[in-house]
């Protein structure tokens, strides 16, 4: 896969491990991420499921669920007193797309690495470290956008053992890495 040059990647100056994508091609990553990620193949796999999102229009179509929901209550209830029990439910579904989206993201960052010959284990190491961060900060899973870090940890073990990835250690991405991360870290 060839280097998408709409695509454009923003660090973002935040205390917190985070990055999302926007459907007009942006990507934006927390400045924390750049601080706790040890690896390349880590960033790789991390801006591999943001871009998946945007590839397969994740934010459009958790847009247009959200609205045709919305426009589905306001028929239904006729203002009435069911319109909040409704509109909540309807947020309850949102949060499961969300969560879908979230999987087929994390499935498509595996193979975007598989297909750049990056480091597959740049994917487990990313929700390893991201299951440590978020140690003790549960929500239930019902009620959260994402899967659970070691759910999704599980997931995509499962994944790369069907897989054959050809890993070529890049001395190019390892350098761009290494003076991003020493940058980030250089201005605190």
């Amino acid at each position: 896969m060839g280097y998408d040059t709409k695509t454009k990647v923003y660090v973002v100056k935040a205390n917190e491990f985070n990055a999302f994508a926007l459907p007009d091609n942006s990507i934006f990553v927390f400045d924390q991420v750049l601080k706790e990620i040890k690896s390349y193949p880590e960033l790789a796999a991390l801006l591999g499921h943001e871009y998946i999102h945007i590839k397969n229009r994740h934010g459009m179509k958790s847009l247009a669920h959200l609205l045709s929901r919305e426009l589905l209550t306001e028929i239904f209830s006729g203002g009435d007193n069911s319109e909040k029990f409704i509109r909540n439910s309807n947020k309850l579904l949102t949060l499961k797309n969300s969560r879908d989206f979230e999987t087929e993201a994390d499935k498509g960052g595996l193979d975007l690495l598989i297909q750049n010959s990056i480091d597959i284990n740049g994917m487990t190491e990313l929700f390893k470290r991201m299951a440590k961060i978020s140690e003790g900060k549960s929500i239930p899973t019902y009620l959260n956008t994402h899967p659970d870090s070691e759910d999704r940890l599980e997931t995509i073990e499962l994944e790369i053992n069907g897989k054959q990835c050809n890993y070529v250690h890049s001395e190019k991405l390892d350098s761009l890495f290494q003076q991003l991360t020493t940058f980030t870290n250089s201005y605190e």
